[in-house]
């Protein structure tokens, strides 16, 4: 009864004051609260002293109604504030909490963060990870920033963003997930799908069934690579049919419309959706089921100029298919290849037809057959070995040059000699050279320094094969890892190279083989102004591969070279590397006659890394 009388008082004070405080005296409404109170607070002494108040406000006159008045919703507010309960049974327990919403980051910390996110430009994702690595991200204030990231331009930052930040925010983010999500949007929608499946899988599962069925092309190649991770054997059987669809539309042969006295039009294309059939071809990977080994297979052989099977595709997963036939059905189909490169017997006359059929069937198989080699190698199965071997001999020469190539990435010392003897077939030498650049030391050498002798070759096809082997010690010196397994032979072999055409290529191929013992070699050809201008991109690798290896007798030579203005910054960044304070003097020389203020900024910042380093050198 008092929280219903309290509830009409209430009711009765809001009136009023809308209506304003020359209304009160005399209400009529009020004048039966008060009443009414005044019987309730012979048993609840509080509600009496409210009537008295009641009455107050009623008998106030027109300047002090507003303030009687205003005191008595006070008092009516408090009254049914203490009357109010909690709404639950049982004790008090602390809510659980709705995500890692902590930071120890101040506003000032924040704002460099938030602005980052909310503009475009260079740099953005560095902050970005740095963010991650020191727990900024974790901040109620940047989650509207960082779900406006979704649809970045910058595909790396919005992926980062999707995959390791949203998903971070824990469950209380899915709402703010769900709220934006379009099944038939863009690519931020398949971001969001991803964040939603990466904090709650039961959820992110049956979404991306939905998309995969009323998706448009963007989700649901998102939500196909999502589904292989979240159930894989329910996505290969999606994949499966997904492509076994696209294979069949293919092969249909719908019929041509024609008219009277008009040529028939030719029969429509299926749809090609390139985003979903790579998505699907990607799930297959990983499967052991016959149907998939198949579909890959095919691929490699149906794919036409329109790539409409998904040949690139197919190239992409048959490598780490872990299908225990996979090797014998891809060698099944190289010797169905093979067949088909070996050459035709001489047509009659008035066959032109079938022998342009041939053709195309050669050209075709050509293609083909180098995927599966390329593939057969990268698999690094050594069961393929001695089918391999066997197309050393083959009268295609392409394809004894594509097998060399495989058995270099997976063949034994054996094996690679074999293949390594090509480097003197017209057709097959680049193969021969990679299977001969796998090879031991001693008959690496052997193999391959006589193609580097003729260092004023006429020959073409000599010079091709020596620039060859050139390019491989360069390519080998820009790998992470280069090999230090060098014959010592190798250094009279380059030496003349010195005075060639590329000095600074033999130079780098010098070092590569001797190490320290090759600087006073380099020094000698960065000293020769026509030598270092002639590759002049060569010149700053090498500069640069000084650097690394910290040879303290080239910061002279380094130094004559500063005042170029194209080595300047290659000359910097090999000062840097060595952290020598012994060129701090002869930088400071060279600031002192310095006129332009970016050069001489540059030049003051080397100074000072320099002396910072010096502590430590």
């Amino acid at each position: 009864m008092p929280r219903e009388q309290l509830r009409a008082l209430a009711a009765d004070v809001e009136r009023l004051i809308a209506a304003g405080a020359g209304s009160v005296a005399g209400d009529e409404g009020l004048r039966r609260r008060e009443a009414a109170l005044r019987d309730l607070g012979k048993k609840v002494p509080a509600l009496g002293r409210l009537a008295e108040l009641v009455g107050q406000t009623l008998a106030a006159d027109a300047k002090k109604a507003p303030r009687a008045l205003l005191d008595l919703l006070l008092v009516v507010n408090q009254a049914r504030a203490g009357l109010s309960t909690a709404g639950v049974d049982g004790p008090f327990e602390p809510a659980g909490p709705s995500g890692p919403w902590a930071s120890p980051s101040s506003a000032h910390d924040l704002y460099p963060l938030a602005d980052v996110l909310r503009r475009t430009g260079s740099g953005r994702i560095e902050v970005v990870k740095d963010a991650v690595a020191r727990g900024m991200t974790g901040d109620l204030r940047l989650v509207d920033a960082f779900l406006g990231v979704l649809d970045d331009t910058n595909t790396e930052l919005a992926d980062i963003v999707a995959a390791e930040v949203l998903p971070a925010l824990g469950p209380a983010i899915l709402p703010d997930l769900r709220r934006g999500l379009d099944l038939q949007g863009k690519a931020a929608d398949g971001r969001r799908l991803a964040a939603i499946a990466a904090i709650d899988r039961d959820e992110g599962l049956a979404l991306c069934r939905r998309a995969i069925e009323d998706g448009n092309s963007a989700v649901k190649a998102r939500a196909i690579e999502l589904l292989a991770r979240l159930a894989p054997d329910e996505a290969a059987t999606v994949a499966l049919e997904i492509l076994s669809r696209l294979r069949q539309s293919a092969n249909e042969e719908p019929e041509e419309p024609s008219a009277r006295g008009k040529k028939k039009k030719a029969a429509a294309r299926p749809r090609l959706d390139r985003k979903v059939r790579d998505a699907a071809m990607a799930c297959l990977g990983a499967s052991t089921r016959d149907e998939a080994l198949e579909i890959l297979v095919a691929a490699l052989w149906e794919g036409d100029e329109d790539d409409l099977y998904g040949h690139g595709a197919a190239h992409a997963e048959l490598p780490r298919l872990s299908h225990p036939r996979a090797t014998a059905r891809l060698l099944e189909e190289l010797d169905r290849m093979a067949e088909t490169l070996r050459p035709a017997e001489k047509k009659k006359k008035g066959k032109a037809k079938k022998d342009e059929e041939h053709e195309k069937a050669v050209t075709k198989a050509l293609g083909t057959s180098g995927c599966l080699l390329s593939i057969l190698g990268e698999r690094g199965d050594r069961a393929a070995v001695p089918a391999l071997m066997r197309l050393l001999d083959h009268p295609e020469g392409k394809l004894r040059n594509d097998a060399a190539e495989a058995l270099s990435k997976l063949g034994d010392p054996a094996d690679l000699e074999a293949a390594s003897a090509l480097v003197g077939d017209p057709d097959a030498w680049s193969g021969g050279l990679e299977a001969a650049w796998q090879l031991p030391p001693g008959p690496r050498y052997e193999r391959l320094a006589p193609l580097c002798s003729p260092v004023q070759a006429r020959d073409k096809a000599a010079r091709a094969l020596r620039d060859a082997v050139l390019d491989h010690f360069e390519t080998e010196a820009e790998s992470d890892r280069p090999r230090t397994d060098w014959d010592p032979r190798w250094a009279d072999v380059l030496r003349p190279h010195l005075d060639g055409a590329d000095p600074t290529r033999a130079a780098r191929a010098l070092l590569m083989v001797l190490g320290a013992a090759a600087v006073p070699d380099v020094l000698r050809v960065l000293a020769d102004p026509r030598a270092r201008t002639r590759n002049t991109s060569g010149t700053g690798e090498l500069i640069e591969t000084l650097g690394r290896m910290r040879a303290r007798e080239a910061i002279g030579p380094l130094m004559a070279m500063y005042d170029e203005g194209f080595f300047r910054y290659y000359v910097g960044r090999a000062l840097s590397e060595m952290g020598d304070p012994a060129a701090i003097p002869l930088l400071e020389q060279e600031l002192a006659k310095m006129t332009h203020p970016s050069e001489r900024s540059a030049t003051q910042s080397l100074i000072n890394e320099l002396r910072a380093k010096a502590g430590a050198f």
